[in-house]
C-alpha cells in the first residue's frame, strides 16, 4: 500500500489563497499561498502551516487547511482582496 504524504506548498499554489481554521474555536483566516511559499519555501510541506499556526482569536495552536472549492472559482466567489478587513 502506498503511503500518502502531505502536499507541498508548491502543490497548493493552484489556489491563490487557502483558509486556515483553528482547531479549538473554528475561527477562519484567509492566507495567500504565495506569501506562505515566500516565507517557508515552495518545497515545504503544507503541514508547516497546520503545526505553526496560532489563532488570533483564542490563542490556540494548530489549524486545518481548507482549499477554496472549484465551484467557488466558477461562481465568482469573492477573491482574497475582498476578505481583507
Amino acid at each position: 500500500m502506498r503511503q500518502s504524504r502531505p502536499p507541498t506548498l508548491a502543490e497548493l499554489s493552484h489556489a491563490e489563497w487557502i483558509w486556515l481554521v483553528c482547531q479549538r474555536c473554528l475561527h477562519r483566516k484567509p492566507v495567500v499561498v504565495a506569501d506562505a511559499i515566500e516565507f517557508f519555501g515552495a518545497e515545504a510541506q503544507a503541514d508547516v502551516l497546520r503545526t505553526r499556526s496560532r489563532c488570533t482569536r483564542c490563542g490556540g495552536s494548530g489549524a486545518s487547511i481548507q482549499v477554496r472549492s472549484w465551484i467557488a472559482g466558477r461562481t465568482g466567489a469573492p477573491g482574497f482582496e475582498s476578505l481583507r478587513q
